[in-house]
Formats: C-alpha cells, structure tokens, sequence
C-alpha cells in the first residue's frame, strides 16, 4: 500500500491514470479520491474498471468529484457498484462545477432503480457527453427513464451505450421518441448507431438485412433523415471488452 500511495503522489502531474484489473478494493480507491482531491491534480482520464470497487468507495469518490476541477473522462465498469454506488456517483454530477464529459458504468449491477437519479444528473450537469450503461439490468423501464432525460433540452448527451441491457421493442419506441424530441429543440438531427444488429437482445446479428420491428424501423428512418451532427445511441448485443 506505500508504494501505491508514492504512485498516487506522482500521479498528481499526470494527465492520464490508469489502474483498472488491479485489486484495489474500496480501501485503494479512497487513496485515489485523496490524490483527486487535492487542487494541484491535473489527472483528465482515470481507469478504475474491474478493481472490486463498491458502494464504500464510490462514496468516497463521489466526495472528491465534488471537488475535483481536471477529471474528465471516468470508467468504472465491472465493478460492484449497485444502485446505491451508482447514486454516488450521479449526486456528484449533479454539482454544475463537475467536469465529467465521459463516463464508463459497464457491468455494474445497476438497475432501473438507479436510473431514477441520472434522470436528475443528466437534466444538470453541462458537461456530460458520453455515458456507457451497457452489460447492466435496466430494462424497457430503465431505458424509459433514459429516454425522458434525453427530451430534456438541458441534456447534453451526444454518445450513449446500451448493449445488453434487456432492451425490447418498448423502449425502442421511447429512444426512437426521444431523438426526434431532441432533433426538433435543438435543431441538431439526431443520428442512432445500432451496431449493426438487432435491438431486441438474443436476436442473431443481421448486417445486411433492414430492421422488422415497428421500433427499429422508426429509429433507422431517424437516422436516414438526420445524419448531421447529434445524439448517437448505440444498442444492442456485444462481446463483453473493458474500457
């Protein structure tokens, strides 16, 4: 724990931090939120996917994002997160003083439950532009509620990931509803990557053939209709890769 504690002391001047698959536990990531906090950290991008992160230490993370004016770009996937832990980090965003503009959830357990508090972060924050919420449980009700912060005119999100999240035809509907609420109020055609599969999960990749159901083929007439620069949704089925 010394030598990682001298790491994070030189980590201080650097731009780009990775640590991810190392087993850092809650009690490593608190000496990463000290390092964040401190004012003369200048780290942009910080890796922390796969290092047994919990509830625990995205408390005390989520303190020193409060703070913290240089972090940028965040991944966090396939950790332990939880509703709770996810929270944490969505009450951070909340603070209009929080630079984030890309954030990384994959395979954290989070559920529609969790969704409820990025709703509030996402109409807030400035600066988010690319959230990862793949490999996680949200379901149609979830992604609802993704949708909903996707109409509001104060989101800024341009990227957003929803691989193996249980994505049916019914939220389809929701997404497809939400760029084209989005295109009409800024004025910015919405465009949707769907990874060249289908958007129902367990469906067999189809690269050529156009989309069946009503969902897909409204989002892909979406996308056929406004292909200047907006929102890209990518959704679907995916092999699961770290960040």
């Amino acid at each position: 724990m010394g030598t990682l504690i001298s790491d994070l002391l030189k980590a201080i001047c650097l731009f780009v931090f990775r640590l991810a698959g190392n087993e850092l536990g809650d009690s490593g990531v608190k000496l990463v939120s000290v390092a964040l906090s401190n004012p003369e950290c200048k780290i942009q991008r910080l890796g922390l996917d796969n290092i047994d992160l919990t509830v625990s230490g995205a408390e005390n993370l989520a303190s020193a994002l409060k703070t913290n004016r240089s972090l940028m770009d965040l991944y966090m996937g396939h950790n332990k997160l939880g509703d709770s832990g996810v929270k944490q980090v969505f009450v951070a965003l909340r603070n209009p003083e929080c630079k984030i503009q890309k954030l990384g959830l994959r395979d954290n357990s989070l559920t529609d439950s969790g969704v409820e508090d990025l709703v509030a972060a996402l109409s807030t924050n400035p600066s988010l532009t690319e959230l990862d919420l793949s490999e996680n449980k949200l379901g149609d009700s979830g992604v609802k509620l993704v949708s909903a912060a996707l109409r509001n005119p104060e989101c800024k999100i341009q990227k957003l990931l929803l691989y193996n999240v249980g994505l049916r035809d019914s939220g389809a509907e929701d997404l497809a509803f939400a760029l084209i609420t989005n295109s009409s109020q800024t004025g910015a055609g919405p465009g949707i990557k769907l990874a060249h599969r289908q958007i129902c999960p367990g469906s067999p990749p189809r690269h050529t053939d156009p989309p069946e159901s009503g969902a897909d083929r409204a989002a892909l007439e979406s996308v056929q209709s406004n292909r200047r620069e907006g929102t890209e949704i990518s959704a679907g089925t995916q092999t699961r890769t770290e960040s």
